[in-house]
């Protein structure tokens, strides 16, 4: 089997995007929309149903602050997520 037969199957799967990206986008739309923090999608992280996010310990107090809310956002926009916390 020749590498072009071989990449031309491959190239299928090349557009995929991990499945927790667009939640990941969606965090970082949120947090720049409604609380006015600048985040990079690199600065999220998903794990165990818990949203995690590097930056700054007054930006982590205001995330806090409105961790509520944005939970519900994202069980109402993403219902199949199991997304329980925000850290």
């Amino acid at each position: 089997m020749s590498i072009n037969k071989i990449s031309n199957t491959l190239s299928k799967y090349k557009d995929l995007t991990p499945p927790d990206d667009s939640l990941r986008s969606y965090v970082v739309e949120y947090c720049t929309r409604e609380l006015h923090i600048p985040l990079k999608k690199e600065d999220v992280k998903i794990n165990n149903q818990t949203v995690h996010i590097k930056t700054t310990p007054l930006y982590k107090s205001e995330i806090f602050l409105k961790k509520r809310t944005l939970v519900q956002e994202i069980k109402k926009t993403f219902p199949a997520s199991f997304i329980n916390d925000v850290r």
